[in-house]
C-alpha cells in the first residue's frame, strides 16, 4: 500500500499555527516540525525524504522552510493564502508581543504605518511584506539564501499559480472552516485519522471581521499613502490571491454536489476500513490513557542537508 505523508509549507502568518496544532491532535508522535540547521533558509528535499524514510510511523511533517515541488511520500499537501495587507497587520500584531521576532524593536515602538514604512524601505526582515506568498510558493525561494536578496517576478506569479491549480486542496485563512472542508475531503481517505476543524491557535487578528472589514479597517488605520505602498509592494501576491479566491469557490461548488458527497463518504469509509486493518494499534487505546496521539508537545528536528546516503527502500 502506497505511503502518504502530509506536509504542511507553513507560510508565516497564515494560520500555520492552527494547522499544526490539528495535526499534532490527530497523529501524535507521527506529527514533527522540520527545519533546516541555523544558516539555511530551504530544507533540501532530498533530507526530507531520506528522514521520512527512516521514520515509517510520521504520518505529517510542517516546517516554515519547505517548498515546492512536494515529493512522495509527502505528496498531501497543506497550503494557505491570505490577503497580503491582512497579512501584513498580522506579521506586525504578532512581533510586537514576541521578543524573539527580528523585528520585535521596530513593531514595539512604532504604529503599524511606521512598521509598514521601515519594512518596505529595508531588504532584510522587511522581505516578508513584500511578495512573500508568490515568493515561498515559486523558484524564488530557492534563488537566494539571504531575504536580503529576494526578489519574485511575473513568471514566479504564474508557478505559484500553477502550484495552487495542482494541488488536491489549499486553503484561505479568512475562510478557515470552507479550507477544512475541503482538506477533509481530499485528505482524509488516504489518511483517516486526519481532522481538520474550526481552531484557532496564536491568533494575533481578530477572526470574526470579514475580509473586506479589515481591509477597510487597515486603510483607515495607516492612511492611502501607505496602503497603497503596502498594495504596490505585493502586486504579485494580490494576483495570486485573486487566483486562489476564485479557484477555491469553484472547488468549495463541486464539493456542495450530492455526487461530490457520496464519492467522499464512500472514499472515506474506505480509508478506515483499510487503517484499523493495516495500522490497527491507532484503536487500541482509549483518548487519553497513553494514546500517540496526544503527546506533551509535537516533535522537533532540525535537518542538516542531505549527506548522499541512500535512502531505505
Amino acid at each position: 500500500m502506497a505511503r502518504h505523508v502530509i506536509v504542511h509549507c507553513h507560510i508565516y502568518k497564515n494560520a500555520g499555527s492552527s494547522i499544526d496544532r490539528l495535526l499534532w491532535d490527530s497523529f501524535g508522535d507521527g506529527f514533527v516540525i522540520l527545519d533546516p540547521l541555523p544558516g539555511h533558509q530551504t530544507l533540501d528535499w532530498r533530507a526530507v525524504r531520506h528522514y521520512l524514510a527512516e521514520n515509517p510511523h510520521i504520518k505529517a511533517i510542517s516546517s516554515h522552510r519547505l517548498h515546492p515541488p512536494f515529493v512522495a511520500p509527502a505528496d498531501l499537501p497543506i497550503v494557505l493564502l491570505r490577503h497580503p495587507v491582512d497579512r501584513a497587520k498580522s506579521a506586525y500584531s504578532f512581533a510586537r508581543l514576541n521578543p524573539a521576532m527580528p523585528d520585535h524593536i521596530i513593531a514595539r515602538d512604532a504604529s503599524f504605518a511606521e512598521y509598514v514604512g521601515r519594512s518596505l524601505g529595508t531588504r532584510g526582515e522587511g522581505a516578508i511584506l513584500r511578495n512573500y506568498q508568490v515568493h515561498h510558493l515559486s523558484s524564488a525561494a530557492y534563488r537566494a539564501d539571504d531575504p536580503v536578496n529576494w526578489k519574485s517576478t511575473e513568471v514566479d506569479l504564474l508557478e505559484a499559480k500553477n502550484l495552487i491549480s495542482s494541488l488536491p486542496a489549499f486553503g484561505l485563512v479568512r475562510r478557515f472552516t470552507d479550507s477544512c472542508r475541503l482538506f477533509n475531503t481530499s485528505y482524509k481517505p488516504r489518511l483517516p485519522a486526519v481532522w481538520f476543524h474550526d481552531w484557532a491557535e496564536n491568533v494575533s487578528r481578530s477572526t470574526s471581521m470579514t475580509e473586506d472589514e479589515a481591509i477597510a479597517e487597515i486603510r483607515a488605520e495607516i492612511g492611502g499613502n501607505a496602503f497603497e505602498a503596502l498594495m504596490a509592494a505585493n502586486s504579485l501576491d494580490l494576483q495570486l490571491y485573486a487566483f486562489a479566491q476564485s479557484l477555491f469557490d469553484q472547488r468549495l461548488r463541486s464539493l456542495a454536489t450530492l455526487s461530490s458527497k457520496l464519492a467522499a463518504g464512500i472514499k472515506l469509509m474506505a480509508g478506515r476500513v483499510r487503517q484499523r486493518i493495516t495500522e490497527p494499534e491507532l484503536y487500541g487505546k482509549a483518548v487519553g490513557e497513553g494514546s500517540a496521539r496526544h503527546p506533551e508537545r509535537p516533535a522537533y528536528e532540525r535537518l542538516p542537508p542531505w549527506d548522499g546516503t541512500e535512502q531505505s527502500s
